[in-house]
Formats: C-alpha cells, structure tokens, sequence
C-alpha cells in the first residue's frame, strides 16, 4: 500500500508511542542505577504494590 497526501483522510491524525524500557535500556548497562520503576511490582487497582 502507498500512501500519499491524497490517499489519507482529511482530518486524519497519525500517533505514536513509545514506552521508558524501550527508549532507556536496561537498568545495568551504560552507568544507569536502578529507579524506583525497576523495583516496583505491579499491582491491581486494589492491591498496594510493594517493593522488592
């Protein structure tokens, strides 16, 4: 499929993501410590998380 200006929608928006794991790397690698987000576990809206 080729897209050009014609063929997209008026109106039309592009979007993108990315997520801090993807675009930082690992926690030990290139002098980076660990962050409270690499030790936090994941939890339900009604569960507390905890670190370990």
């Amino acid at each position: 499929m080729k897209l050009t200006k014609q063929s997209v929608p008026a109106g039309f928006l592009w979007g993108g993501a990315v997520a801090a794991h993807q675009v930082e790397g690992a926690y030990n690698v290139g002098g980076k410590g660990l962050s409270v987000a690499d030790v936090m576990t994941a939890a339900g809206t009604h569960d507390e998380r905890k670190i370990t």
